[in-house]
């Protein structure tokens, strides 16, 4: 887990290579003493990185220096996160390195946190754990774009009450995404809970979003980038909230489940039907959200945005697939992100 294995960047190796040309304990002698226990890493392109810089007979003295570190391989998981990675990136015009986005999709498929100085670059890099050793700002950190959270139990068949302290029991072990508002829907069939993170609309997007009708009940992780284009789109419709989310609930009564080819953006949400007992999960494309789905012993099927929310209740839990949705009459989640490019011969 991030917390005691960590891959380390190229400029914790530079400074540790000039405190041991200097022979002055620094900044990376005190890191590496202070996580003595811990296993620590370093990417196949670092390693490559500090062999360019030394002369073709120092290969030993390079083998020396890398020991106390293990070398990870290259992948196919790694390429994934660095693919997925690099499009976000460009997308929201967020420039990172190539080789630290090749550290930070390390740190990803490996589930390790990135211990740098550099933690604006690595931070932009959705998902990724940081490890900052260098000055006041020492520490761990991990970054998410407009991170939330979501606890939800549908298709519930006994005990709602039960189940419904049972949502709010999971969901305060997420509480952490999102410190601005804690809220809770519960019926006979379905709970949402949600934690949020206030950045659109602080003083009146609090979630679960209800439509106009209070039918509809709507939890989202994310951010709809083209929510003033679909307002517009909407305007005869009676928004309550200024939250970019909210253009989710008339979209979903004009179109259902296709509503997702409409919206741009970041997201993971929970969307439930009170008159029909329908719902609807769905992931971005890129999945840059994180969300999870399991079932209890019972069939109960759980939605959260962390693992550990519903790990120890839901035996099946599984990552729930990018650029996928979920209703009640599916069996299992259907892409609905199909890019012209994947056909390209």
């Amino acid at each position: 887990m991030p917390g005691s294995h960590r891959a380390i960047s190229s400029t914790f190796l530079l400074d540790l290579e000039r405190e041991l040309l200097r022979s002055e304990a620094g900044p990376t002698q005190a890191f590496l003493d202070q996580h003595s226990a811990a296993r620590l890493y370093v990417t196949f392109t670092i390693a490559g990185e500090m062999a360019a810089g030394m002369p073709t007979d120092s290969r030993p003295r390079w083998e020396d220096f890398l020991r106390p570190f293990e070398v990870l391989p290259c992948t196919s998981d790694i390429c994934w996160e660095y693919g997925q990675a690099y499009r976000y990136l460009k997308a929201n015009g967020l420039p990172v390195g190539a080789n630290d986005l090749w550290i930070g999709a390390t740190g990803l498929a490996f589930d390790k946190a990135v211990v740098t100085r550099n933690t604006r670059g690595y931070g932009r890099i959705p998902r990724l754990t940081v490890a900052h050793y260098y000055g006041p700002c020492k520490g761990l950190f991990t970054y998410a774009s407009g991170m939330c959270s979501i606890v939800a139990i549908l298709d519930i068949s006994s005990q709602p009450a039960e189940l419904r302290e049972r949502a709010l029991r999971l969901s305060a072990r997420v509480r952490h995404r999102g410190p601005d508002w804690s809220g809770v829907f519960a019926d006979e069939r379905a709970v949402l809970a949600h934690e949020r993170l206030a950045i659109v609309d602080p003083d009146s997007g609090s979630q679960p979003l209800f439509d106009s009708t209070d039918e509809l009940v709507l939890a989202v992780n994310g951010e709809i980038y083209n929510h003033r284009e679909l307002r517009e789109r909407h305007a005869s419709y009676a928004f309550r909230t200024g939250s970019d989310c909210e253009v989710i609930l008339p979209l979903y009564r004009e179109r259902g489940p296709e509503l997702l080819d409409d919206i741009s953006g970041i997201f993971a949400f929970v969307l439930y039907d009170r008159r029909s007992g329908d719902w609807l999960v769905a992931r971005d494309p890129i999945g840059v959200m994180p969300l999870y789905l399991g079932h209890d012993e019972e069939g109960h099927l759980y939605v959260a945005s962390e693992m550990k929310a519903i790990v120890d209740v839901c035996p099946d839990v599984r990552a729930f697939p990018p650029g996928h949705y979920l209703t009640q009459e599916m069996a299992e989640p259907v892409s609905y992100y199909e890019p012209v490019w994947r056909d390209y011969d």
